[in-house]
C-alpha cells in the first residue's frame, strides 16, 4: 500500500569542510550506495553522495536503507534543472524527493518503489510486486501527491520529455503517452530487459540480459525506433547492467560484467545410493564498459565496469560505478580520475544536469 509519510529529520546530511567551497566546481554526480549490511538496526548508513566535476565528495546524506536487489539503474535520479533528486529505497520501502542544494527531503511516499525519473516537475515511478517485472507505474506531483497510477510493470523506465512519452522495459518493451495511455508493446525479450535510455532522435536503446536457466535469453543491445521497429541488434560479450546515451554525440555506453558458468558434478545420496548431480558454478571474470557509435559500431571499451554508468552532457565525460571506486573517463575513453571516497557496496549513479544545458 502506498501512503504519504510525514517529513521528519530521518536523513542526516554532512557537508564537506568549507575552505574554498565557493571555488569548488558545481555538483555533477549523485551516488546512491549500499554501504550498510545491517538492514534492521537504525541508524542506517546507506548514503547519497554528491560529487563535483573534480571527483570530490562535497556532501553526504545518510540514513537511507537499501539492498542490492533494487530494479533497474534509476534507484536515484535528478530532475532536468538540477534542483531535486529522488531515491527509491527497497528495504525502507519508500520513495523520497530531496533538494540537491541542501539534501533536505521535500516529500516521501511509502511503497515498494524500484525506479524513478523526474520530468517537468513530475516524478514517474515504478513499483515492485516481489518479481523483477514490477507491478505499476505512477505519476507524482511536486508536493508528493499521486496524480495517476496504472497496472504496468517494468524493470526500468525512461521519460522522453521532448515528445511526452514514457518507455518501460522488463518482460517486454512498452510505450505510453504522458497520460499513461498505452501506445505500443513489443515482445522481443526472452528473459528481462534491464536498462534503457533515449537517443536524440527519440529512439530507444535497450540492454537485454541472459539468464542461465532461460533458454534463448541473450546478452545484447537493441535499438528501437520511435514507432516500435527494432532497427539494430548487437550481441554483447558482457552481462549488461546499464545503458546510457550521450545525446550530444549519439554515443552509447554499456557497462556490465563478464561471468562464465560451468556445470560442476556433485554427489548426493538417495538413502544409501549415490547419485551424481550437476550444479552450475559461476565465475566472475571482470567488468568492462563498451562505447558504440549511433550506427552500432564498437568505438572502444575500457577495462572498468559496474552496476551503473552516467554521462555528463556538459563535456561528454562518463562515470562508471566500480566495485570500490567511481571511475571517470573522457568522451574518447581517456581515464580522467577516480573517486575512492565511496564504499565497496553496490552503487547507482546519476548526473546532475546544469539548467543551462540544452535538452
Amino acid at each position: 500500500m502506498v501512503g504519504f509519510l510525514m517529513l521528519t529529520a530521518y536523513l542526516h546530511v554532512e557537508t564537506a569542510p568549507a575552505g574554498d567551497t565557493d571555488l569548488r566546481p558545481e555538483p555533477r554526480l549523485l551516488v546512491l550506495e549500499d554501504a550498510d549490511s545491517d538492514y534492521s538496526t537504525p541508524p542506517f548508513d546507506d548514503t547519497v553522495r554528491l560529487v563535483n566535476s573534480s571527483d570530490q565528495v562535497v556532501r553526504t546524506s545518510s540514513n537511507y536503507n537499501i539492498c542490492e536487489t533494487i530494479g533497474g539503474c534509476r534507484a536515484v535520479s535528478a530532475d532536468e534543472r538540477g534542483e531535486f533528486f529522488v531515491v527509491c529505497e527497497n528495504v525502507a520501502e519508500r520513495i523520497t524527493q530531496c533538494e540537491i542544494a541542501t539534501g533536505n527531503p521535500v516529500w516521501s511516499l511509502e511503497g515498494e518503489f524500484t525506479a524513478a525519473a523526474i520530468s517537468k516537475g513530475l516524478t514517474y515511478a515504478l513499483t515492485g510486486s516481489g518479481t523483477i517485472y514490477g507491478d505499476s507505474l505512477m505519476v507524482i506531483d511536486p508536493s508528493g501527491t499521486i496524480l495517476n497510477k496504472i497496472k504496468a510493470g517494468g524493470f526500468d523506465l525512461v521519460v522522453d520529455r521532448n515528445r511526452d512519452v514514457i518507455w518501460l522495459v522488463g518482460r517486454d518493451i512498452r510505450k505510453y503517452d504522458i497520460d499513461l495511455k498505452p501506445l505500443l508493446t513489443l515482445s522481443p525479450i526472452t528473459w528481462c530487459a534491464v536498462s534503457a535510455d533515449l537517443a536524440q532522435d527519440g529512439s530507444l536503446w535497450v540492454v537485454e540480459s541472459e539468464h542461465p536457466d532461460v533458454a534463448g535469453s541473450r546478452d545484447r543491445l537493441l535499438n528501437v525506433s520511435p514507432r516500435g521497429a527494432i532497427t539494430m541488434t548487437i550481441p554483447l560479450d558482457i552481462t549488461p547492467k546499464c545503458v546510457r546515451v550521450d545525446r550530444t554525440s549519439n554515443r552509447i555506453y554499456v557497462t556490465g560484467h563478464r561471468i562464465s558458468t560451468r556445470m560442476r558434478p556433485t554427489i548426493k545420496f538417495d538413502g544409501y545410493i549415490p547419485r551424481i548431480k550437476k550444479r552450475r558454478k559461476f565465475k566472475h571474470e571482470g567488468s568492462r564498459t563498451h562505447c558504440y557509435s549511433a550506427k552500432g559500431g564498437l568505438l572502444y571499451d575500457v577495462s572498468r565496469g559496474g552496476n551503473s554508468i552516467a554521462v555528463d552532457t556538459s563535456d561528454g565525460s562518463v562515470w562508471i560505478a566500480g566495485e570500490s571506486k567511481l571511475f571517470h573517463y573522457s568522451r574518447s575513453g581517456k581515464k580522467l580520475d577516480a573517486c575512492n571516497q565511496v564504499s565497496d557496496g553496490q552503487k547507482w549513479i546519476a548526473t546532475v544536469p546544469d539548467s543551462k544545458e540544452p535538452e
